[in-house]
Formats: C-alpha cells, sequence, structure tokens
C-alpha cells in the first residue's frame, strides 16, 4: 500500500500538479504534511490562513480514497512573534500525533 501527498488550494479543489511524496504507511505521510505545513509557515507566516492538503490511498473508498487534511494556521499581520507561534504549532501538531521531535 502507499499513500501519495498533494498540496491544495482549498478543500475540494481537487488533486493538481505534483505530488510532495509518496509513503508505505499513511503515518508517515502525515508526517511529511505537518512538516510541509510548517515550512509554509516559515516561509510566509502571514495571514491566518487555511492550509490544505490531500493525502490518497487505502481508505473506505480503495486505494484511492481521498483523506483531506487542512489546518488553520498563520498569524496576523500586527503579531509580534510568528516564530513563537509557528514553534507552537509544530509543538501542537506533535502532541496530537504523538511525536517527539
Amino acid at each position: 500500500m502507499t499513500y501519495t501527498l498533494y498540496r491544495t488550494e482549498r478543500l475540494g479543489a481537487g488533486l493538481a500538479g505534483a505530488p510532495l511524496g509518496t509513503f508505505s504507511d499513511f503515518e508517515s505521510a502525515l508526517a511529511a504534511r505537518d512538516d510541509d505545513l510548517l515550512a509554509q509557515l516559515e516561509r510566509q507566516p502571514v495571514p491566518r490562513r487555511e492550509i490544505t492538503h490531500v493525502i490518497l490511498g487505502q481508505g473506505a473508498m480503495g486505494p484511492q480514497t481521498e483523506h483531506p487534511v487542512v489546518t488553520c494556521a498563520g498569524v496576523d499581520a500586527d503579531h509580534t512573534d510568528p516564530a513563537g507561534d509557528i514553534a507552537a504549532t509544530r509543538t501542537w501538531l506533535d502532541a496530537l500525533r504523538g511525536r517527539q521531535r
């Protein structure tokens, strides 16, 4: 079984462009998704926005099931510590997934 990770413009936008990677298990695809979310925030912390990915792989609809993963993240333009918010987002994602870095 493989799981392929895509970045999407918004929920329901469909899969377009090259995948970010193909993984042997869902957890690895999810970890790569979280890393991509954090990289997007580091490049552009403002504005607060919805960041959407789809993991395509085995699920209730068979081997091509779309598993959307959406997070609202980022900071307001007047925020003084975007790096701190990004670090807090990383900590939250790791705790949510039961990971330690």
